[in-house]
């Protein structure tokens, strides 16, 4: 929450003042505008996520939450929390950066580019060691599909225009199906699929309730640590329905809390629409490069115990 108004009121200022980049960071507005949801859905979720909303700790909180809603689902609780294996509960920090770096990597190199390819088959390969069923691999795509879509609407804020909707669904579906999860082409019958799952899969675990706490520790010791932890705890909480937070096992955000951070999201938005962020290739990447020291290739990212796994070739089209 902190994070968010410091952003909000940076932004403000730089507006005010009017620096000489103004044209050329709001210059990818007027690209996006220029831009077809399903021809150029790539570059749409590139420019969004690395230009216009580029700020770590917004996408950290986006992730948590995804997070949380993944380990909801009964089946997928219990996978991410076995301790030694899915590191989530020993390694919270570097599990977090780590996915967040894959991520980075997609956003930045698409879902059909080579480089694209091999981070996609790596975390398949990784995710294979693991028994998932497929409809969980469905539902960590749709996650990633409508969790930006869904948090805004619920707080009742303006956030993504229809043709980001698109672009951003069209984006995930892709990368699913190079990952090899059959997704419907359908947004909207998607969408009914992702809320219907949430209701017959939903359920609490040891393990699911364990993996959430890790991961609002995570959020908390970045970007709210000492005193600011209640507020920033609150702030998650806020983006959380009830069915969500009932699940794993937490108590919702006050009233005065929901309001305030629909008020704070909303001044985000608003400010970023105003001034992009700066024009750098790894906005959505430097900031999880701590363990390296530099922007390591995919190959070298994830638990020890994945550097040996080997993806398998690619079959060449027929």
């Amino acid at each position: 929450m902190a994070a968010l108004a410091s952003t909000a009121c940076r932004i403000g200022r730089r507006a005010a003042a009017v620096p000489d980049n103004f044209k050329a960071r709001r210059a990818v507005l007027a690209r996006l505008a220029e831009l077809d949801p399903d021809a150029d859905d790539h570059e749409i979720t590139n420019l969004l996520l690395g230009r216009v909303f580029p700020d770590a700790w917004f996408h950290q909180a986006l992730f948590t939450v995804s997070y949380y809603r993944q380990v909801a689902v009964r089946t997928i609780g219990p996978i991410i929390g076995r301790r030694g294996y899915g590191p989530t509960l020993t390694e919270t920090t570097k599990r977090n950066d780590d996915t967040l770096l894959m991520f980075g990597f997609i956003y930045r190199d698409g879902h059909s580019s080579p480089e694209g390819h091999r981070t996609i088959d790596r975390l398949s390969a990784i995710h294979k060691t693991f028994d998932i069923k497929m409809d969980d691999y469905r539902y960590t795509i749709a996650t990633l599909c409508y969790e930006p879509v869904r948090i805004p609407e619920m707080l009742g804020v303006d956030a993504l225009t229809k043709d980001e909707q698109r672009a951003i669904f069209n984006f995930w579906t892709k990368v699913g199906h190079e990952w090899g999860v059959e997704i419907t082409e359908d947004q909207h019958t998607f969408r009914k699929w992702f809320d219907d799952y949430e209701v017959a899969t939903y359920e609490r675990t040891k393990d699911g309730v364990e993996v959430s706490r890790a991961m609002e520790k995570g959020f908390l010791d970045r970007w709210a640590p000492g005193p600011l932890r209640p507020l920033g705890s609150q702030f998650l909480r806020a983006l959380c329905n009830d069915h969500l937070l009932e699940t794993v096992d937490m108590q919702p955000a006050s009233p005065a809390m929901r309001k305030a951070t629909r008020i704070a999201v909303d001044a985000y938005f608003r400010a970023r629409r105003r001034i992009p962020g700066p024009a750098r290739e790894d906005n959505i990447i430097r900031p999880w490069t701590k363990e390296y020291g530099r922007i390591p290739d995919s190959s070298e990212v994830g638990p020890s115990w994945s550097l040996e796994i080997q993806p398998e070739p690619r079959k060449c089209p027929v």
